[in-house]
């Protein structure tokens, strides 16, 4: 039964091309767009640790205000042997380290790199796909790590091609020789979700090497059965104190006790995931309008092609089909509709999730998160297409046991149809202003960043990012970074040159301020830092407002002189006359000079404004990873000729370069995801919602013909048709309308936390959109309007 009702399903839908072609069209943008964040969510939110059990696993790590601080392996040693409510502890270094790595004869380049220690591998239950992982003897918390290494299954294939012999074979890291004594499995991509490592090492083993700076380690256990995280994390740092204070050593013993922080480690560690969290959930949820709208109208197109079939429904249901057979052939049509729909949808959700995905990466190194896996993708967007294929049937079902279809009843119930097709209508206009509304919500917010003063000019400037080849080598100020600067200046096109620890870089989420006093135990200010070159206040165009900039002789005498900016000045100054005085930095209170006052200037984000922060010169070593920053007197420096500057020295290397608008415009990526999206989905949302409007009302002048020639017989005139056919436009509008505007203010709301603080008029707003759809909803309906005014009396009075 069911195979000779989709077979006559394709018959019907076969004989209406343009209506199965507009369905499946429709559909497929909305089962896409849905699919495509539901991916997301997936890859950035929920997806788990390809380990066993990773739900008992929690992240352990000292923490001073937002920023973590790492273990040392004495006090990780020390916190697991007093702890008692985890089967064990480990240590991991998921924290975005990259070291110099070269396999075989290839050219040594940073890769992401983990280092763990011995224990870990059997607490997260993982064995190797080919040799051995890290144990005990390899990586000691106290005594000499082993030179081994135990590389990635992507490295395997890509760099070794996967060769069987690839056990016993050297890799240098930093130089050093290392032997590969395993291949990880292939699912576990590391405990950073965000970045997948290349090898993983000893965790004491970047310790021996002397890196600087050395990788942070955090700490990793597995909950004892029947012990909750709350339990595990109030014993914990219950015995924190202590444990921290035995295993500080003379040197230290005066730190400042960091707070101990226990969270679930199911996900991983993941700095995107908490980026990205609520921007996906919000788009996710203007997907879900815009597939809702796609629905509604298809349910609309479907009950007016069903209305057009009237005669063949009674027929059916005069020979004694019943309406429920009827209701299973409605289905199967739209289920037909829906499985073409998801069919078409699945590559584009695929492709989408992964461009979006590498659009939200902003780190240096190329973007190594796994994709969705092909089943995921299947089962979403075959789960979303049922879904909405159920909805679509539901306006046929109902006005299928509602109406009376019997054959004598050929005009009965005409007027609740008409009712309903405008209840449509109003429901895909309700949900086009909410889509709308949140559209522009978005578009204003990341228009009044963008108008954010930074405090410097950007358009002149060249932003390069570098990153030392080895991390065991330094390089020093004087003889290397002025010699660098120097001939970068010389570079064609190139007018100024400096470099800056910082870059530009700070993140509203990095905020690591250090507090700044005048006298002892006076209040201090907590101010943000940078190391920077001489020339750095002129390259970027920052106006040193009062003392002067920094010297080549400051760096090289190491003198202890700082420029403070506005902000910071005003702080701790507010009488005036900072230059000369003298400050305190940090906890130590080191006694440094004040030479200059800088105008105030954003760190980073546009977002972070009047923030305090002062600049020092570059210390006796240079930054290993500093940025450079240049001023051009016409285009941009090719990467190349950067390349055969610096790295010829020796000491670094390019790891990326772009302008300064374009660094800015990496601050903005989250709110120009939801700005593009919301603009894409408010766009599809008019298109649909017009185009239902349009063949409604084309539609309802058709089936009113016969109505609107005895109107023009009797004396209307045809500004008077027109009028009549724009007033419903107009009811259905205001119906529309008084839906949307309380739905729109309820989703503004919920977006509030996702507009970066900056105000927009909603009022505003919702005048401009609603004025927009009006027009946009008139301005479709003049056609039918003027179609019905120009109606041929003598037809219209014969027609039935």
């Amino acid at each position: 039964m069911l195979l000779n009702e989709l077979q006559h399903a394709v018959r019907n839908l076969s004989r209406a091309t343009h209506f199965t072609l507009a369905c499946v069209f429709t559909l497929t943008l909305a089962f896409a767009g849905t699919a495509t964040l539901l991916n997301m969510l997936e890859a950035f939110v929920f997806r788990r640790l390809a380990v066993p059990a990773p739900d008992r696993l929690i992240g352990i790590y000292p923490a001073t205000g937002e920023f973590s601080v790492g273990f040392s392996p004495q006090v990780l040693q020390a916190l697991s042997d007093r702890q008692q409510v985890l089967t064990g502890i480990c240590g991991v270094t998921a924290g975005y380290g990259t070291l110099s790595v070269q396999f075989d004869s290839g050219a040594a380049r940073q890769r992401p790199v983990e280092a763990v220690t011995g224990s870990c591998y059997e607490l997260l239950g993982l064995t190797a796909s080919r040799g051995r992982l890290i144990t005990l003897a390899d990586a000691p918390l106290a005594g000499e790590p082993r030179h081994v290494v135990v590389i990635s299954d992507r490295v395997w294939r890509q760099e070794f091609e996967s060769a069987p012999d690839v056990l016993g074979r050297t890799v240098r890291v930093e130089g050093t020789a290392l032997t590969v004594i395993g291949v990880l499995p292939a699912p576990y991509r590391g405990l950073n979700a965000d970045e997948a490592p290349d090898i993983v090492l000893p965790s004491t083993l970047p310790w021996k090497l002397k890196l600087q700076p050395p990788l942070a380690m955090q700490a990793v256990g597995r909950l004892r059965p029947g012990t909750g995280l709350d339990e595990a994390a109030a014993h914990l740092s219950a015995i924190w104190p202590e444990v921290f204070k035995s295993a500080q050593t003379a040197n230290t013993a005066a730190q400042l006790i960091p707070n101990l922080r226990a969270v679930p480690l199911a996900n991983g560690f993941s700095i995107l995931r908490e980026r990205y969290r609520r921007p996906l959930y919000a788009l996710v949820a203007l997907a879900g309008c815009l597939l809702l709208l796609a629905g509604v109208n298809i349910g609309g197109l479907s009950l007016a092609r069903m209305l057009e079939r009237r005669e063949t429904f009674a027929v059916q249901l005069a020979l004694g089909a019943g309406r429920s057979r009827l209701a299973v052939q409605l289905l199967c049509e739209a289920m037909l509709i829906g499985t073409a729909a998801t069919l078409l949808a699945i590559p584009i959700a695929r492709w989408g999730a992964q461009l979006a995905a590498h659009s939200l990466w902003t780190g240096n190194r190329p973007f190594t998160q796994q994709a969705t896996p092909l089943a995921t993708t299947l089962l979403t967007t075959a789960f979303v297409g049922v879904l909405a294929s159920v909805f679509v049937a539901v306006p046929g079902w109902i006005a299928l046991f509602v109406q009376n279809w019997d054959l004598g009843a050929r005009g009965a119930g005409q007027g609740a149809a008409s009712g309903q097709r405008r209840g449509v209508i109003a429901a895909q206009i309700a949900l086009c202003f909410v889509l709308a509304f949140c559209a522009a919500l978005f578009t204003g917010n990341l228009y009044a960043l963008r108008q954010l003063p930074l405090g410097y000019e950007p358009g002149r400037l060249q932003w390069v990012r570098l990153d030392s080849i080895h991390r065991t080598t330094f390089a020093p100020t004087i003889g290397y970074a002025d010699t660098l600067l120097s001939q970068i200046g010389r570079l064609p096109g190139v007018e100024l040159a400096a470099m800056s620890q910082g870059g530009f870089g700070t993140t509203v989420e990095g905020l690591d301020a250090l507090p700044v006093r005048t006298d002892p135990g006076a209040n201090a200010v907590n101010a943000l830092s940078d190391r920077v070159s001489p020339g750095f206040f002129q390259t970027t165009s920052i106006p040193v407002q009062q003392g002067r900039d920094f010297t080549w002789d400051d760096v090289r005498n190491r003198a202890n002189v700082a420029i403070l900016n506005r902000a910071l000045a005003d702080r701790l100054f507010p009488e005036g006359n900072a230059v000369g005085r003298t400050i305190r930095l940090g906890r130590s209170e080191q006694m440094i000079s004040v030479v200059g006052i800088a105008a105030d200037a954003t760190p980073g984000d546009p977002r972070i404004q009047n923030v305090p922060q002062y600049y020092l010169p570059l210390g006796a070593i240079a930054p290993p990873a500093p940025a450079l920053l240049l001023r051009l007197r016409t285009s941009n420096v090719t990467q190349a000729a950067l390349r055969e500057v610096i790295e010829p020295m020796g000491r670094h290397e390019v790891v990326r370069v772009s302008t300064m608008n374009d660094e800015v415009e990496r601050f903005l990526v989250r709110e120009r995801l939801i700005t593009s999206a919301s603009l894409l989905f408010a766009a599809l949302a008019g298109v649909v919602s017009i185009a239902g409007l349009y063949a409604t009302m084309s539609q309802n002048i058709t089936r009113r013909k016969r109505e609107i020639g005895i109107r023009i017989a009797v004396g209307a005139t045809p500004n008077m048709v027109r009028a009549l056919v724009l007033t419903e436009v107009c009811w259905i509008l205001l119906i529309g309308l008084s839906l949307g505007i309380p739905a729109a203010l309820a989703g503004g709301h919920a977006a509030h936390s996702l507009l970066s603080g900056t105000s927009t008029n909603s009022l505003t707003l919702l005048a401009v959109t609603g004025l927009a759809i009006a027009g946009g909803a008139v301005f479709v309906s003049a056609w039918p309007a003027q179609r019905a005014a120009c109606t041929p009396v003598a037809a219209a009075l014969r027609s039935e």
